[in-house]
């Protein structure tokens, strides 16, 4: 028997296969043709009885036998896009990666993808469910071809069919399966956009806290404003009504304090720095220039000073 070939993995019936198939060229250009069959030629090969056969075989006594037999003319015609069609058998990244790196060439690669697809999925590995995968990888071309060649054994009568009910129901179980993983995968990818949207509600929450608050408190017939940091304790109580606020260069607080006739600056936390100017009357609006001076308006005295 022969040893196999490069491009081949080490399996005695792809050995055998190899063999039967190198004698397809006879002498004088002659194809080998099937001894049943004479005006067919032996292209297939069927893994269950070890033997080369034709498609009209196919039809006849192996009907029904291993999905194996066509993945000689399948691999020839998917050959470079072999990991689309693995995508789309089930296979993982790591079983891809390693198909790749044990082989040379892609119709070798081809042909392990399906060998080691055949012999995972057993009973469930048909030539339909084959079919659906070329399809869905966008390889119509090998499926229109396959159907072409070899008419018969893909398309099962009813009779052929309802035979193979266990068949059926493990491809049911299969999508079945495949069917709750998705709703899993779905279900936990909701669950971290949900949790997502509390991390952001709660974020906002810190954002309007962090917020210096402005609490008016009641006192007898006047009311006064208090000035508070983001933990709510009291900081400073302002004469009577702040007129005007703004912020200079470097994030302090200038504040235009009506009832005690001065203009006050606190630093970006709300401590109190220091007094700006006295005298005033009715302190009502506060700015910075552009370099860096205060500048104030005095609503009784009509006028503007510069700090």
């Amino acid at each position: 028997m022969a040893a196999g070939v490069a491009e081949l993995p080490d399996n005695h019936l792809v050995a055998n296969l190899c063999e039967e198939l190198s004698k397809k060229t006879q002498v004088g250009g002659q194809k080998n043709r099937c001894g049943f069959h004479p005006t067919k030629d032996i292209d297939l090969f069927c893994q269950q009885c070890e033997v080369s056969v034709c498609s009209e075989c196919i039809g006849d006594a192996h009907s029904g036998h291993s999905v194996g037999r066509y993945f000689l003319f399948i691999k020839n015609r998917v050959s470079s896009d072999w990991k689309d069609l693995a995508w789309c058998l089930g296979f993982e990244t790591p079983d891809i990666e390693n198909i790749d790196g044990k082989h040379r060439d892609d119709k070798s690669r081809c042909m392990d993808l399906l060998q080691q697809w055949y012999k995972r999925e057993g009973n469930t590995a048909t030539i339909h469910v084959l079919m659906e995968a070329l399809q869905d990888a966008e390889l119509q071309h090998v499926v229109d071809s396959l159907k072409d060649k070899y008419p018969v054994p893909l398309l099962p009568t009813a009779s052929r069919q309802t035979g193979n009910t266990d068949a059926i129901r493990e491809e049911v179980k299969m999508l079945k399966e495949k069917n709750e993983k998705l709703e899993k995968i779905i279900l936990e990818q909701n669950e971290k956009i949900q949790q997502l949207q509390e991390t952001n509600k709660n974020m906002e929450a810190i954002v309007e806290d962090l917020l210096t608050a402005k609490q008016t408190v009641e006192s007898g017939s006047q009311q006064k404003d208090l000035l508070h940091p983001k933990e709510g304790n009291f900081k400073f109580k302002f004469g009577c009504n702040p007129q005007g606020i703004c912020v200079d260069g470097k994030g302090n607080i200038i504040v235009a304090d009506y009832g005690n006739g001065c203009v006050k600056m606190f630093d970006s936390q709300g401590r109190f720095l220091c007094d700006i100017g006295s005298g005033m009357k009715d302190p009502n609006g506060a700015a910075v220039s552009p370099g860096g001076d205060v500048v104030v308006t005095d609503y009784k005295d009509h006028t503007v000073s510069v700090w």
